[in-house]
């Protein structure tokens, strides 16, 4: 996609520029460039200010050829490079566009180690008109230089092909002597930090591969461009993974345009620190900002950059019974799209909770007991509504726009973002299963459904078949017994199971989801929620599992107003992936004692009221040993209202690696934690790495807790220390609240921690520290080769006479008293 709105918008950091979660999932932008400048070195953004001329000539700015692209650079004999906007240590990606348009030449793209004498690139070359039938030729290569000196457009020496040429296959058809012709070639070169493979793409495609073995590198710091004769270069992008792939794109309500006099309140370093981390709704919000709609005519509109056929808005209306849509009508909200003269539709506005301003307050506080906490008191402010969007599809160049117009009377309306996502039809059913409508469910929204569910169930495990459930709403009044059964949706926005429990909606009576059993049980695609009121003092979990459970699957499924969303302990090779979680009461995915070989994978977690993901290893007579050897990759989680977005407390050999998290509410966004109040083993060969962290940490207790908060308290079997041998590396902490690293208390030792390769970019506390050895902390860490950018010290070590920390390679260099 076009990069447009600044050129210079390469090397910008995430805190200082608008996106959406589209661009935050699976990959994390380092830096990105659309080439929109005024000149290399004139008008009002000249390129050069950006990038450096290596070798050869400069590029031109070419502005006057729309159909191929609005503004792009041609590079005629020349080499230019520029840093990226942090160093990476782990997997990333390289995307540019390219176009040759002339023979027996060629462009290649590199990305290089900080003193561009190191890197990988790939070559775009075409020596005659009619090699590959006009296509040109590609492959990988290495370069290894004394100075970036020697880097140019026809380089001989000091460069080196690891893959044979193949061809590109751009433009395939052509076979003419013709030039290759428009539009762009998409290139991309990937590098896995574990195996040390590079893979090169064409337009989509893949082209070559290569696995380094001979003195791999490891660090990448700058990208080298070069063009020989009016190479064209277009849409620069360089990415690390982390993060949940989802096929919706959130909006968040700050970044839109504001119309009749809408606002936005955020967070920034004047009120954070004038308020602490007090309860009010930026702290909950993603983004921690949110926009206002506090009379009619005010508006908020969206500039739509992915097709949609569905909305989830996230929103504040202050409560009355009125709006409670489980005993009353509803607020609602207009919905127009582009210029048409009627709105779309008129959405009502889900509210489920009691309390003050919008939120659980009453309820849920007087069940966390969190108002006690110094400028703490969690109050569950952001609720969700989920609708299809009436009439046709939105398409990119549409604008949304939600707007108070007549007969919406829940002013004022706090929105603090939207998803939108383009819904595919409803799943068919899946051979060799049963389908729960023979069993006598209704799916009405009306019946109680569960006993047709569970005798489907019940035939289907004696059959050996499935289970099929096809659209429908279905009441569901007891746990569903699931023993090596697969169960099967129509998708999440098709197959909804609701508990309705309590027939006068005033209490909630627990019984939803499902508890797996044996080997092999499974479900797919479906959604769970409470119709009724919940509290975090009882519930049942939307997944559990009996002891012993092995090689389960929970994958597509959509969970709301649980207590928790997944709690699996005493159970072994289970994977959690494609699940989104929203609006718990208390953790959204939780794995605890004696759990092995579980991944969780790709799941999207917001609005949780304790943890959003957690690994425990609890002990005790429920447990016959600590958890171990699991996996969290590629999830995101944000904007929980109690706890972190991660907790790791006990266990052996877990890895966090490639997740995406954010404003956490209370805690560290990333907390490594033996909680001394609660019965955990010890933590001890944790790897933690490639995880980007944005604007984490909280203020519980008045302890500013970092983005990523290290507590070792007593673990069992209650031996220091509580913490050792974790692996911190190559993470990505931007604007962290208070701190960026944290390392607090000193009643046992955090042991053998290593810190490397991590990027600690702001801190918003204006004499907040990059990485903070609480004065009370004991230990030993080694730091090596971090990046470290804070407005108090890039490294403090608080407790000199009870930690002691060492290393080398600190950007800037580490005082180890």
């Amino acid at each position: 996609m076009k990069h447009h709105p600044s050129s210079l918008l390469f090397g910008c950091l995430l805190a200082l520029c608008s996106f959406s979660l589209a661009q935050a999932q699976q990959q994390q932008s380092v830096s990105a460039d659309g080439f929109n400048y005024t000149g290399w070195s004139t008008g009002t953004a000249p390129m050069n200010a950006v990038w450096s001329a290596n070798t050869g000539n400069v590029p031109s700015i070419v502005t006057n050829n729309p159909s191929l692209s609005p503004s792009y650079i041609s590079l005629a004999n020349g080499v230019i490079d520029a840093n990226l906007s942090r160093t990476m240590t782990t997997d990333w990606t390289a995307s540019i566009n390219v176009l040759n348009t002339a023979y027996s030449r060629g462009q290649w793209v590199g990305v290089f180690n900080a003193a561009g004498t190191q890197g990988y690139g790939f070559v775009w070359g075409d020596n005659q008109a009619t090699q590959f039938g006009s296509q040109g030729t590609v492959w990988i290569t290495k370069y290894n230089v004394a100075s970036p000196s020697s880097l140019t457009f026809n380089m001989s020496s000091g460069v080196t092909a690891l893959t044979p040429i193949v061809a590109s296959g751009h433009n395939a058809g052509n076979t003419t002597s013709a030039a290759i012709s428009a539009p762009f070639a998409l290139f991309q070169l990937s590098w896995s930090a574990q195996t040390h493979t590079l893979t090169l793409f064409v337009d989509g495609v893949q082209k070559a591969t290569y696995t380094d073995t001979t003195s791999p590198y490891t660090t990448f710091s700058r990208i080298f461009l070069s063009g020989n004769t009016s190479g064209l270069f277009d849409s620069l992008s360089v990415t690390t993974p982390g993060g949940a792939s989802v096929p919706f794109t959130t909006y968040e309500a700050e970044a839109a345009t504001l119309g009749g006099g809408a606002t936005v309140t955020a967070l920034t370093s004047a009120n954070l620190v004038a308020t602490g981390t007090a309860d009010v709704p930026m702290i909950e919000a993603s983004g921690r900002a949110y926009a206002t709609l506090a009379a009619q005519g005010q508006s908020l509109t969206f500039q739509v950059t992915n097709a949609a056929n569905s909305i989830v808005i996230r929103h504040n209306v202050p409560y009355t019974a009125a709006y409670n849509t489980r005993t009353g009508a509803g607020a609602t909200l207009h919905l127009w799209v582009n210029n048409e003269t009627t709105p779309r539709q008129v959405t009502q506005i889900v509210y489920t909770t009691s309390g003050t301003n919008g939120g659980a307050a009453s309820q849920v506080l007087s069940a966390l007991s969190l108002s006690s906490y110094h400028n703490e008191a969690a109050k569950a402010y952001w609720e969700e509504t989920r609708a299809r969007i009436s009439g046709a599809t939105l398409n990119p160049g549409d604008t949304l726009r939600l707007e108070v117009d007549a007969g919406d009377t829940g002013t004022p309306y706090n929105i603090d973002s939207i998803d939108l996502e383009n819904v595919p039809a409803a799943l068919v059913q899946p051979a060799n299963t049963y389908s729960v409508l023979s069993y006598g469910a209704v799916g009405n929204g009306i019946a109680d459904d569960t006993a047709a569910i569970q005798s489907c169930i019940n035939a289907a495990q004696t059959a050996g078949k499935g289970v099929w459930i096809p659209t429908g709403i279905y009441c569901q009044s007891a746990v569903l017994s699931v023993n090596a059964v697969k169960i099967y949706g129509a998708g999440m926005w098709y197959t909804n199971l609701i508990n309705t429990y309590d027939p006068n909606l005033s209490s909630w009576g627990g019984y939803m989801g499902f508890t797996l059993s044996g080997s092999g049980a499974e479900v797919h695609d479906l959604a769970l929620d409470s119709a009724a009121l919940t509290t975090r003092s009882s519930g049942q979990p939307a997944f559990d599992n009996a002891a012993g459970a092995t090689n389960w699957k929970i994958q597509n499924i959509w969970v709301t107003h649980s207590n928790v969303g997944c709690w699996m302990d005493n159970t072994s090779n289970g994977l959690i992936t494609g699940c989104r979680v929203r609006f718990t009461y208390a953790d959204g995915i939780h794995l605890d004692g004696n759990t092995s070989l579980v991944t969780i994978s790709n799941c999207h977690v917001r609005g949780t009221g304790d943890d959003a993901l957690a690994i425990l290893a609890g002990y005790g007579t429920n447990f016959a040993g600590p958890s171990h050897d699991n996996t969290a990759i590629y999830n995101t989680a944000q904007a929980n209202w109690g706890a972190s977005n991660f907790d790791l407390a006990g266990g052996y050999n877990n890895v966090i690696s490639y997740n995406y998290f954010a404003d956490s509410d209370v805690c560290g966004a990333l907390a490594i934690n033996i909680p001394g109040a609660y019965h955990m083993y010890n933590t001890t060969g944790a790897t933690i790495t490639g995880n980007t962290i944005v604007r984490g940490g909280g203020d519980l207790g008045g302890q500013r807790r970092g983005a990523i908060w290290i507590y070792p308290d007593w673990g069992y079997p209650n031996t220091s220390p509580a913490i050792t041998n974790v692996t911190f590396d190559g993470n990505y902490i931007l604007n962290s609240l208070w701190r960026g690293i944290h390392l607090y208390n000193g009643d046992t030792q955090g042991s053998s921690l290593t810190f490397s390769n991590n990027t600690v970019d702001g801190v918003m506390n204006p004499t907040g520290d990059g990485i903070d050895v609480d004065s009370i902390f004991v230990g030993t860490g080694t730091f090596l080769n971090n990046n470290v950018t804070a407005p108090g010290a890039a490294y403090h070590n608080y407790a000199p006479s009870t930690f002691t920390g060492s290393g080398s390679g600190n950007v800037p260099a580490f005082s180890f008293p």
